[in-house]
């Protein structure tokens, strides 16, 4: 005979089947709390089993990422160009990025200091933040695009990126999992930092799918940053209406404090001077070799720490620079000097090479021959139709030539041949 009580007693729930149950448990949780992170515009459910799937499964306004990406390209590609590339040969390899049109026939863009030869249309530079203006054609919609207003920084949210396929634009997606603000006190804008991790680059533009611009990511010390889409504006009317003489220069030229150069020199900061202009305010005082740690009592840590100083040094401003010259540190003081608008200026030191042509010996920052694409080491062996021209001759044809003429130039360099556009 059976015993009474058992036949009431409940069955017995297998630790498997509890596991299990508390699993699928979390499980559905965890998709509700993701689907009210990803989607917050939508109202919680009370039942979120079904909902949670529909929001997972497909966006509320479009069917597919795709097509999010396609009805967005007439709302961002009108804004965009590519840059001409430039004269063959002249930087190997570089990136074609696309540039953002801020007025009827001028973009914006970020123009790495050694591309800067590449592109011949380049009207201004800033040194700080590598962002260039450049002439661009055909103009574009004369206005820049609405900007995104930058809320809930730190939530995670869908962006597309312009890419440059061969002659075309395209747009990808991007999801970018926060974004967050940085104080860099050398820098005049504000910069946000980008997770690492995120699959976008120097160079490319952050634009929202309904077509605001969030802005444009620089490298800096190895790490992408986004400068915010109004700061980019800003800085293309600032770099299309500053004086062409308002920035002080100390007539020398610096490169960053390699590894190498560390112990060479015995200097942990600063950087590096490859160039003495003899007729600049550091003639005499500085010299190829000599590392500069710091400017004004503050440490020099960076090429782009440098860069901003220069960037915002007035005419005629004293600065105490404290140089490493061969195991020693000394001060010095420098009075900056105003830095002529040498964009028209030939910029070439020529060598005459007998039956040959002319060297170049040297290239000047911001001049014509350094928009054509000419470096120290080239040899001229033609310009226009005249053959192995010797450097008076160069500099007689550049000086004839008229708004919106050029003057073609033959240049071996080394064992390559190529031909380059020299204009005023």
């Amino acid at each position: 005979m059976l015993d009474e009580p058992r036949l009431h007693r409940r069955p017995v729930i297998s630790r498997e089947t509890r596991l299990l149950l508390a699993t699928a448990f979390i499980a559905l949780a965890a998709l509700w709390l993701l689907a009210r992170f990803r989607f917050p515009d939508r109202p919680p459910s009370a039942n979120p089993v079904v909902p949670v799937l529909e929001q997972l499964g497909r966006s509320g306004r479009l069917d597919t990422l795709a097509e999010e990406v396609v009805t967005a390209q007439p709302r961002i590609l009108p804004w965009l160009a590519l840059p001409s590339p430039g004269p063959a040969d002249v930087v190997p390899g570089p990136r074609r990025r696309p540039v953002l049109i801020v007025q009827e026939a001028v973009a914006v863009g970020l123009i790495a200091a050694g591309d800067r030869a590449v592109h011949q249309d380049l009207l201004a530079w800033d040194p700080v933040l590598q962002l260039g203006a450049l002439r661009v054609d055909p103009p574009g919609p004369g206005a820049p695009p609405a900007l995104w207003p930058p809320t809930r920084l730190r939530q995670p949210r869908l962006f597309v990126v312009p890419d440059a396929a061969g002659a075309t634009l395209a747009l990808r997606p991007v999801l970018v999992s926060a974004l967050v603000p940085l104080d860099v006190p050398d820098v005049p804008v504000p910069l946000w930092a980008v997770p690492e991790g995120t699959p976008i680059g120097a160079g490319e533009f952050l634009f929202t799918p309904e077509g605001e611009l969030a802005g444009l990511v620089i490298d800096r010390g190895g790490v992408p940053v986004l400068i915010p889409g109004e700061a980019v504006v800003g800085a293309a009317d600032r770099l299309l209406t500053q004086p062409a003489d308002t920035t002080g220069g100390l007539g020398i030229e610096v490169q960053p404090l390699s590894s190498t150069l560390r112990q060479a020199t015995g200097a942990t900061a600063g950087v590096v001077v490859t160039r003495v202009d003899p007729h600049g305010p550091s003639a005499g005082l500085l010299a190829t070799g000599d590392v500069i740690e710091s400017i004004d009592g503050t440490t020099v840590g960076t090429r782009e720490q440098w860069d901003a100083w220069l960037s915002r040094a007035e005419p005629g401003r004293r600065a105490t620079l404290d140089v490493r010259s061969q195991g020693t540190v000394r001060s010095i003081g420098i009075e900056t000097a105003s830095v002529p608008d040498r964009r028209s200026t030939l910029g070439l030191t020529l060598v005459a090479e007998s039956g040959l042509g002319s060297a170049v010996q040297w290239v000047e920052r911001f001049t014509a021959g350094e928009r054509a694409g000419l470096r120290r080491g080239d040899l001229i062996t033609a310009a226009g139709d005249v053959q192995a021209p010797p450097p008076g001759e160069i500099r007689r044809l550049y000086a004839a030539l008229s708004g919106g003429e050029s003057l073609l130039l033959g240049v071996t360099r080394g064992t390559t041949h190529l031909v380059v556009a020299l204009a005023p």
